[in-house]
């Protein structure tokens, strides 16, 4: 391909607080998020607002970390990681594993983020046993991967083109393009070990696009919600 790929990942790593959040819960983790890790409460995003009426508040924990307090007792962390950038035909395939070995870095807290994340979570279920008799069996750092369920990312790719037309496109850039939102179909989901996904490398552009679908464009579909607004 003759122009590099630009994606920028945002992570997502919701956690269980382990009960309802009442006013006293919600004011002792403000408390002790805004005087002990000196976080800064922000303003409620008018998305957030449109994908749950349940969120109760938002800090800035870093320059690149949020996290979202939730009135059922789940806080969602949110990093915009660094941006990655790719000069290969098959760039899709190569940021897939990336992502892959990222999620997993998290999950195993094998950067300095993913501590951060894991004592923060750590210490606001302290704050909510001392409230509560008993915590949900899934705020704890025994739960699956230290506390925390999944990683999920969001991408976005910035391509030298702007308008995009399926039918006008490439069929390399039809196969990155599917790849990038069914990793599966080229053996780059989460889900698969990293030994298996390795064996699949050479041929992660082997791929009949007859058999897909053309992807719908939500955002020019009727159906998507206006967050302009």
């Amino acid at each position: 391909m003759n122009n590099s790929v630009t994606i920028v990942p945002y992570r997502y790593i919701p956690f269980d607080i382990g009960c309802n959040v009442d006013s006293h819960l919600k004011a002792e983790i403000n408390n002790y998020l805004l005087t002990q890790e000196m976080a800064a409460e922000i303003k409620i995003d008018s998305l957030s607002k449109t994908l749950s009426n349940d969120i109760l508040s938002v800090y800035q924990i870093k320059d690149n970390v949020k996290i979202y307090l939730y009135k059922y007792g789940i806080a969602v962390f949110t990093i915009d990681d660094s941006a990655e950038v790719f000069d290969s035909d098959n760039y899709a395939y190569e940021y897939c594993l990336k992502r892959k070995s990222a999620h997993e870095e998290y999950l195993t807290l094998k950067n300095s983020t993913a501590i951060i994340l894991y004592q923060l979570a750590e210490r606001i279920r302290d704050i909510a046993s001392g409230k509560k008799d008993k915590l949900r069996i899934s705020a704890s750092n025994i739960w699956e991967h230290n506390g925390f369920s999944y990683v999920m990312t969001v991408s976005n790719v910035n391509l030298q083109e702007l308008d995009f037309n399926y039918k006008e496109m490439t069929e390399k850039a039809k196969k990155n393009l599917h790849i990038m939102l069914e990793p599966s179909i080229a053996h780059a989901e989460d889900s698969l070990v990293y030994s298996t996904a390795s064996d699949f490398e050479n041929n992660s552009l082997e791929i009949d696009l007859s058999s897909l679908e053309e992807p719908t464009d939500w955002i020019k579909s009727s159906g998507f919600p206006d967050m302009s607004k």
